[in-house]
């Protein structure tokens, strides 16, 4: 099967099977980073990805990070207030145990 088209041979992300990866000098970095536009900034990011397995590592490692985020929801049985004594004892202990585990 051959392709016949010159589409064929790139992705919908920008590293294709013709596009070569690039050698960027530092100053070449720099300066992307300080005032590239966003789409110099991803083609670079891009190039790093495919070239670097410790950037790709990285990279991948942020991008499915948990945050654990400590979320506290109050959700009393029908009927009762939020106002109420008790519940308001409960709630604050749950927020204080939250707070205490540092997320």
């Amino acid at each position: 099967m051959v392709a016949t088209s010159d589409n064929s041979y790139s992705s919908r992300y920008g590293m294709g099977y013709r596009d070569r990866i690039r050698n960027y000098t530092k100053e070449e970095v720099q300066k992307i980073i300080e005032y590239g536009s966003l789409s110099e900034q991803q083609k670079l990011s891009r190039n790093y990805f495919n070239k670097s397995g410790f950037y790709k590592q990285l990279i991948l490692h942020y991008a499915t990070l948990l945050k654990y985020s400590g979320i506290l929801i109050p959700n009393p049985i029908s009927g009762k207030k939020l106002s109420t004594p008790h519940i308001q004892k409960r709630y604050y202990a749950a927020m204080d145990f939250v707070d205490k585990m540092d997320l």
